[in-house]
């Protein structure tokens, strides 16, 4: 979690009622692979992008959200 820890409920109110599952999925994706050399911006990245998995598209496993990338075909 970034260093101001904070309720998420907003931003994931405000993500889901303005993206669709599949855009969330696309951005999900293309963080995977993001890294900078700051280990804090790591840990943020990856902390963002757990919250974008399983607190938006409510993946418990990664099985769906893979389907959900080939159908997108990414």
């Amino acid at each position: 979690m970034p260093k101001n820890e904070y309720d998420p409920a907003p931003l994931v109110n405000e993500i889901r009622e303005n993206l669709s599952p599949e855009a969330v999925a696309a951005i999900v994706a293309w963080l995977m692979p993001a890294e900078t050399k700051d280990e804090q911006v790591n840990r943020e990245i990856g902390w963002f992008r757990e919250l974008l998995g399983k607190e938006i598209l409510g993946f418990g496993s990664w099985d769906n959200y893979n389907r959900m990338i080939e159908e997108l075909g990414l």
